[in-house]
């Protein structure tokens, strides 16, 4: 509930004024602002965390985080692909990298940062997020991708040429000669005056 987590707030603000150089109660303070939505008490407390501790790749990738939901989402790409170069075990970090990819309609990568995640630390399995994955991964693959559905104007096409065929198209032979020639020949024979008239036909005078 947003009181009792107002209240946790509280309760690290008044340990921090104890020991105000906490790098885990500051990573406390940032996520419970984070949580919240309170983007930029969030960066500053994640930023002072980094001041006391340069490499920490929990505030580096929760920074990272934050960027995305500004929508800075290329910034968070290249940050967390430094957090990964350096802290290469840090699991987090690639589980992001994996929700990112797979915003960035790449599957493929989302799944290969997703078993980097999941391979270094099991807790870290999201079955939500690779559900997505899987269902994205098979929308990539499926035969829209090799096999395109045909237009209805390319259908038409397709439909008219089974009924066509290619001797019409081309109307030589084989000699080059009109292939039409011999068919007209026939025609000219039908054409001639018939050697029966009606004198020789029995019973026709």
């Amino acid at each position: 509930p947003p009181d009792t987590c107002m209240a946790d707030i509280e309760s690290l603000k008044q340990a921090l004024a104890v020991s105000p150089d906490n790098v885990p109660l500051l990573l406390m303070l940032a996520q419970a602002h984070l949580d919240q939505f309170s983007l930029e008490e969030a960066r500053e407390t994640f930023e002072r965390a980094l001041a006391q501790d340069p490499t920490n790749a929990q505030a580096r990738t929760q920074l990272a985080q934050l960027l995305e939901l500004e929508g800075k989402t290329s910034e968070a790409i290249l940050r967390l692909e430094q957090v990964c170069a350096e802290a290469p075990e840090f699991g987090p970090a690639w589980l992001l990298r994996a929700k990112l990819a797979l915003n960035d309609d790449d599957p493929s990568g989302a799944k290969d940062f997703f078993d980097r995640a999941v391979a270094i630390d099991p807790a870290l399995r999201d079955e939500n997020l690779l559900k997505r994955i899987r269902q994205a991964s098979a929308g990539g693959t499926g035969e829209s991708k090799t096999s395109p559905i045909p237009s209805p104007q390319a259908m038409g096409e397709a439909q008219a040429g089974a009924y066509f065929e290619s001797s019409f198209e081309h109307d030589e032979d084989d000699d080059g000669e009109d292939f039409f020639d011999e068919d007209d020949e026939l025609e000219l024979d039908f054409e001639r005056k018939p050697d029966v008239d009606f004198a020789r036909v029995g019973g026709m005078e």
